[in-house]
């Protein structure tokens, strides 16, 4: 952590602030989130409705994700209509989060059109779909189809398949033009629709499918807030998509999702281009070796706490609790753990999207997130890292006043959310509040660890920012007279480069 003598910028003395202006009337309404972890949750058909979606909310949810491997377009508009009018209603502001399919490798076709069970030893002719339609009943032995047209120029001999989430594995043994010869390794049921993994093939399908193509162009005309990429394998696939954005004028944040092999050899390229990560625990335990997810996991936060973005740890967090209203204390302790390594949010799935409990399942991760926060602080205030630019630099330096004087808050004018992530990234023990006059700005703050954001409707000098945070924190009740916070912003009001701090004690009173 940078020490105070190398402070790069205009270091105000402290200022004891009473003011009487703006009207109390004109003031927002916030309350100031002490959790810093974020909580996302996805949409099904258990939390759709406006009201479903309001507890959530209520509970902690900050981000919303669309889940584009499931539903159609209308539908997909008719929830996000009800996710705008809940939070309107509740009167915070939610991001959303639009999870593109990407290449998901499914069964397509199963003899008899019936679910049928493996067993082990049993040999297994696996096909495409074209090739399965004119050639049904004259395929020796068991026979199964794919949506996956190339599967019989990418997979090789004595390479796995994994069906069903890995519950049943089989292995090639020979390959023909029209089919793989397989034997199954572990037996399991299969029937249409389940996924398909191939960890050891080198893929020939481009990461960005036709379907994600049209399903984005849905999500540019929506005004998402992110767009996470499923099965990204190099950098290139976020620069196509990257490249569409900025042609169509969005600032739509790219998610890259973390699940194959190839991902993790060429991360450093990937973490350059996107906006933030996704840890996708599920299919990278398949496409990966599973034991290794913990320590990737760990690593791959870090990396991206260095770089100042965000990370999102994914798949199963509570999955016990898609049936049941009590966690396992493996869960807990796998969500603490999350929480320790520095992770910025974690998210539900089944849990959110069809579980019987979806709101309680909110409310498990955040009281074990609030009770791991106080222990991860600690560890990560020791660290050192890279002030690699002014507002690094400048973050580093409020964090150390922050903790020096005691302050409750940290406040930074921000118009991007690049200062404001700077911040995040350090894991102080007081909360972010994070000030923007962009209201896309303000949704996607939701997810980095810590901070609240506050939309402004005008600009003000430094004066005027030190005297609104001021009356909206004692309005609000994120501090009372004699606390103390922390003004990042420039030296001639909200706007433009960061190079001014400023530890304000605060005196007024209502």
């Amino acid at each position: 952590m940078s020490n105070l003598h190398s402070l790069p910028a205009v270091l105000d003395p402290s200022v004891t602030v009473a003011v009487r202006s703006p009207s109390h009337a004109a003031l927002p309404r916030m309350s100031l989130r002490q959790i810093g972890t974020k909580i996302i949750c996805t949409l099904g058909p258990a939390t759709s409705s406006v009201e479903a979606i309001s507890e959530l909310i209520q509970a902690g949810a900050t981000i919303f994700r669309l889940n584009f491997s499931h539903g159609t377009h209308q539908a997909h508009s008719d929830v996000l209509k009800n996710v705008r009018t809940a939070a309107q209603q509740v009167g915070m502001p939610v991001a959303i989060l639009q999870d593109l399919c990407g290449p998901k490798i499914r069964i397509s076709h199963v003899a008899g059109n019936q679910p049928v069970t493996l067993v082990a030893g049993q040999v297994v002719c696996l096909t495409t779909s074209a090739i399965f339609k004119k050639s049904d009943g004259q395929l020796p032995q068991m026979q199964l189809a794919t949506n996956y047209a190339a599967i019989l120029d990418d997979v090789q001999v004595g390479e796995p398949i994994l069906i069903n989430d890995g519950k049943v594995r089989l292995q090639v043994t020979k390959r023909y033009r029209d089919y793989l010869q397989t034997q199954v390794v572990q037996g399991g049921q299969v029937s249409l629709g389940k996924g398909i993994n191939l960890p050891q093939a080198k893929l020939s399908t481009p990461s960005v499918t036709e379907k994600d193509w049209k399903d984005l162009a849905w999500g540019l005309a929506n005004g998402v807030d992110f767009v996470a990429l499923s099965f990204v394998r190099t950098a290139n696939d976020l620069i196509q998509v990257r490249d569409h954005l900025d042609r169509a004028g969005s600032v739509a944040q790219l998610i890259a999702k973390i699940e194959r092999p190839e991902a993790l050899e060429n991360i450093e390229s990937i973490l350059e281009w996107c906006d933030g990560i996704m840890i996708a625990r599920g299919d990278l335990a398949l496409e990966t070796d599973f034991s290794q997810v913990p320590l990737v996991q760990k690593e791959l936060i870090r990396s991206c706490r260095q770089r100042n973005k965000p990370v999102i740890t994914a798949t199963q967090m509570l999955d016990s609790m898609v049936d049941n209203a009590m966690p396992t204390r493996a869960e807990v302790s796998d969500i603490a753990n999350a929480v320790l390594d520095g992770t910025d949010a974690v998210m539900l799935s089944n849990e959110s999207a069809v579980g019987q409990y979806p709101t309680l399942a909110v409310q498990t991760l955040a009281k074990v997130s609030h009770s791991t926060e106080g222990l991860s602080t600690k560890r990560f205030a020791e660290d050192e890292l890279p002030a690699s630019s002014r507002t690094a630099a400048m973050a580093q330096s409020a964090s150390v006043l922050a903790q020096r004087c005691g302050a409750v808050a940290v406040a930074v004018y921000t118009q991007s959310g690049f200062a404001a992530r700077h911040l995040s990234s350090l894991r102080m023990a007081c909360p972010v509040i994070a000030c923007t006059n962009v209201e896309q700005t303000q949704r996607q703050l939701n997810l980095s660890y810590g901070v609240n954001s506050l939309l402004l409707d005008q600009f003000m000098s430094r004066t005027q920012f030190v005297q609104y945070l001021t009356l909206a924190g004692l309005k609000n009740k994120w501090w009372k007279a004699g606390d103390q916070f922390v003004v990042v912003c420039s030296s001639d009001g909200s706007s433009g480069d960061m190079n001014t701090l400023q530890i304000v004690t605060v005196e007024s009173h209502f």
